[in-house]
């Protein structure tokens, strides 16, 4: 797990390449034109889907967490504010075996984290990071914010 802000000008220096590549897209790129859903970019690798939505309500039990195996995530709040639940995949119980096609497994448990993230923060989860993303944090508002997709 790695929390920044896309407005900062040095890198986390614990990053691998990929993600400091990604990050440079990230500020190049004009979220005004981004449409719901999957969005390409110039790089083959990465890719990012936008999202508009409201956090949700759910009780710290009902969460359920996913982590991915061939991508990290970053996640990129651009308007609103949301909480992101996160734990190590071995902390949880596995609710699903992996998907390959979709490259996700869903676990349930407990958060041994939790982020806070504001407009302009982002958050990278890496494959053993299990994250429950859109956790209302007593923002009252339309949340928009985009995932980046990062092949490793």
């Amino acid at each position: 797990m790695i929390i920044g802000n896309i407005n900062e000008q040095v890198f986390n220096k614990s990053a691998n390449e990929k993600i400091n590549n990604a990050i440079l897209i990230i500020r190049k790129t004009d979220f005004g034109k981004a449409l719901p859903g999957k969005n390409t970019t110039e790089n083959d690798e990465v890719f990012f889907n936008y999202i508009s939505a409201y956090a949700s309500a759910l009780q710290e039990n009902e969460v359920e967490f996913e982590a991915h195996k061939e991508y990290a995530d970053i996640h990129v709040m651009l308007r609103g504010e949301e909480f992101i639940y996160l734990s190590k995949t071995d902390k949880l119980v596995k609710k699903t075996e992996y998907d390959i096609a979709g490259d996700y497994a869903l676990f349930a448990g407990t958060a041994s984290e939790k982020v806070k993230l504001k407009a302009g923060d982002y958050l990278v989860c890496m494959p053993e990071d299990a994250h429950a993303p859109l956790i209302n944090c007593g923002f009252d508002g339309e949340i928009q914010k985009a995932v980046f997709k990062v092949r490793l």
